[in-house]
């Protein structure tokens, strides 16, 4: 359930970097980082690289991936101190 004068911060550690995204939702915050995985993950291959790999060494799709790293989403009230 959304909350008023909420917004939700979700993070990932990827390619060595913790993707971070607001958004004014839940879904919305993780879209934006499913967007960039997506995005990065198709740039490598049409170079003929690859992103992270499974244990059968095959490219993860990005929900394999996101459970693999604990994507993580919080919600956080404006005004109000998170320690995270």
């Amino acid at each position: 359930m959304e909350k008023e004068g909420t917004v939700y911060l979700a993070q990932l550690n990827v390619f060595g970097y913790e993707l971070t995204s607001i958004g004014r939702t839940w879904d919305e915050a993780r879209q934006a980082i499913k967007d960039e995985y997506e995005k990065v993950c198709k740039r490598l291959d049409e170079r003929g690289q690859h992103g992270p790999l499974d244990d059968h060494g095959r490219p993860r799709e990005f929900d394999d991936y996101a459970e693999y790293a604990c994507l993580n989403i919080h919600d956080m009230s404006f005004g109000h101190v998170e320690w995270l």
